[in-house]
Parts: C-alpha cells; structure tokens; sequence
C-alpha cells in the first residue's frame, strides 16, 4: 500500500478518499484489529479538526446479525476511541453496506463528490521528506509491536531458564521435556519477529529501489522532450532563414513558433533539473 501510495503521490495522482471496511458480524476487535487502526491513523494523518474527512468508514455483513447486535456493535465502533472514535472526531463517517449496490454507490458518491483532493501523511513522509517505510508513523507501529513481542518473548526465556533448572533439580524428565519443547516454542516465535522485521526493511529497499528507477524514467522522458525541442526549434531557424525573402507574414507565424518552443525547452529543462535533484 505504502507503495502504491507514494508511486500515485509522486505521479501527481491525489486521492478522494480511503474506504476502511469493518465487519458487524465481528464480536469484537481484537488486538490486531486495534493495532491496524493505529496504523491507518498514523498512514493518514491527524493534525487538524477535520483532517479525517475524507474516511469512509463502512460496516458489511449486516445479513449474517439481527439488527439489535449490530446496532450495540457500530455503537461500540463509533463511541470508543480505541476503535472509530477519533477518526469521527476529525471528521470520518460512518456508512453502511447492508443494500448492495445502493449503498456501495452511496459511498462512493460522498468520497468522489468532495471537490478537495487530499495528501497522506505516509506520502509526504516517504516522497517529500525521503523518509524510509520503517521510519514513517505507520512503520513505527509495527516496529513497536515487534519490539512488544520480543520483549515478552524474552522474558518467557527468561521464566523457562529458571523452570529447567528446578526440573534438572528435581530430576523430572517428563517437565524437562515439556520445559524443552516450549522452549523451541518460543525462540521458533522469536525468530519469525525477526524475519518480519527483515521484511520490512527489505520492502522497504525495494520500494526505495522502484521510486529511483520511476524518477530516472521520468527524467530521461523530460531529455527527450527537450532534444525534440531542440530539434524542432534548428528547423524552424533554418526554415526562417530559407524563406526570408518571402512572405514577411509567414516569417513572422515562424518566429512566434520558434518563440514558443524555445519556452517549452526552458520549461522542460527546469523540470528534468527538478527530477534529477529528487533522485539524488
């Protein structure tokens, strides 16, 4: 996603909105689900009373609960600030989908019939201000979860080391076992922490990687625009200077072309400058 985002933002392409879809037929959010909207937080940005307004936040599966418990439940979401709380307060809103394609088109329509197109905090982190994806505020989120885990996972090592020697103490084998196979456990969930932060740093290479090669691209585009430019403006001099003798009218249509050009060559070589500062 950060990827897709940062790609757009640096194309000029702005968004609308963000559609965050939540099942009512959930019995309740879970850790990872309140972790994940502090990440959402985070990706978009919340400075500013209204700075969420472009959130669609929208309940599904409202055929699989009776009315009575998905009202308690999106009462829930809406009113807790652990949930939907503070994104309403800056200015989301709720929607239903529980009537196909009328409700769906509802949704849509509000988003798209905001005239205001909008910038992600994570775009300006990552494009304007260079930063890397674990370095961003939604990146530093799951850095804090990883570092939460290994945290409690160290400290369950750290009960296990005191566990085996009571067990070696006692001469138990059977606690032995059981003390040696969580063990294994917990270092098999330590390990998977830290190939989940490795991925992290290495997606974060390759999306660094793609946006370099996008703006190389993009820079070699604006050098060929600017040789054709060229090209064009030693053809109209020497079209100029082949028909001097003729029509003063045409000779002057020629000159204000040649005029024209030559300001798209300056406009073009100002932007390629541009670009290949943004690469550096």
């Amino acid at each position: 996603m950060a990827d897709w985002l940062s790609q757009a933002y640096h194309n000029h392409i702005k968004i609308s909105g963000i559609i965050y879809l939540h099942r009512i037929s959930d019995v309740r959010v879970g850790g990872s689900g309140v972790k994940n909207l502090r990440m959402f937080r985070q990706l978009c940005g919340e400075t500013g009373q209204n700075s969420m307004a472009y959130v669609a936040l929208v309940t599904t599966f409202w055929g699989g609960e009776s009315q009575e418990v998905g009202d308690r439940r999106e009462e829930q979401l809406k009113t807790s600030s652990s949930f939907w709380g503070q994104i309403i307060a800056r200015g989301g809103k709720v929607f239903r989908h529980d009537r196909g394609a009328l409700s769906g088109e509802m949704v849509i329509s509000y988003l798209v019939g905001r005239k205001e197109k909008i910038t992600l905090e994570i775009q300006r982190e990552m494009v304007d201000r260079g930063k890397n994806l674990e370095d961003t505020g939604a990146g530093r989120v799951v850095q804090e979860e990883l570092n939460k885990l290994k945290a409690e996972h160290t400290k369950e090592l750290v009960k296990i080391r005191d566990e085996w020697k009571e067990a070696l103490a006692n001469k138990d084998e059977e606690w032995q076992k059981d003390i040696a196979k969580y063990k294994a456990e917990i270092q098999e969930r330590i390990r998977e922490d830290e190939i989940q932060r490795e991925k992290l740093r290495a997606d974060d290479a390759a999306l660094r990687e793609r946006m370099e090669k996008a703006r190389e691209e993009e820079r070699q585009k604006f050098l060929e625009e600017v040789r054709e430019n060229e090209k064009m403006i030693q053809e109209y001099q020497d079209t100029i200077g082949k028909y001097l003798d003729l029509d003063q009218e045409v000779v002057q249509d020629l000159r204000r072309e040649l005029n024209r050009q030559k300001e798209l060559t300056i406009q073009y070589q100002r932007e390629a400058k541009a670009s290949k500062c943004m690469v550096m």
